[in-house]
């Protein structure tokens, strides 16, 4: 006999799970009265990565808001260390030196990570840092994304 299980596919990245099918024998002349069976279901999508974005803002903006995203859904958390480094921009005198730590909470895709810029009166060509994570856990195809933040001056 074939038991037909419905399975349901959604768009979040997890590991292969199992469940048990068990059965009742109410007729018949067998030596086993409660066979059972074990179904995995292997995941069917892409591992998520992560990517930090790179925007460009005014040097009067206050704060650089910098997303930092999973291209699909996991079923964990996803935990990342975040770090601000010069490029032509300097800290202290461009912008304030982030180092943190983010969590993009299972089912979700982003999260947010404010970088504060410094408005000066000193005229000067646009300016950049890097914005730098490294993957603590979670399931991520990748473990070490960056991201550009590009300062204009007003």
């Amino acid at each position: 006999v074939t038991v037909d299980v419905p399975v349901i596919d959604d768009a979040i990245d997890e590991p292969s799970e199992d469940l048990t099918v068990s059965g009742t024998v109410t007729s018949g002349n067998t030596s086993n009265t409660d066979p059972s069976g074990t179904v995995t279901i292997t995941d069917n999508d892409n591992t998520p990565t992560v990517s930090i974005s790179d925007i460009t803002v005014a040097e009067d903006v206050g704060n650089a808001t910098v997303t930092v995203s999973i291209d699909v859904a996991s079923s964990v958390d996803t935990v990342i260390d975040i770090v601000t480094t010069d490029g032509s921009a300097s800290e202290p005198g461009d912008y304030t030196e982030v180092i943190t730590t983010v969590t993009i909470p299972a089912g979700s895709t982003s999260v947010t990570v404010d970088v504060p810029v410094i408005d000066d009166a000193i005229d000067e060509p646009s300016e950049d840092l890097t914005v730098s994570g490294t993957v603590t856990s979670g399931n991520t195809s990748n473990t070490d994304p960056s991201g550009t933040v590009t300062i204009t001056d007003n």
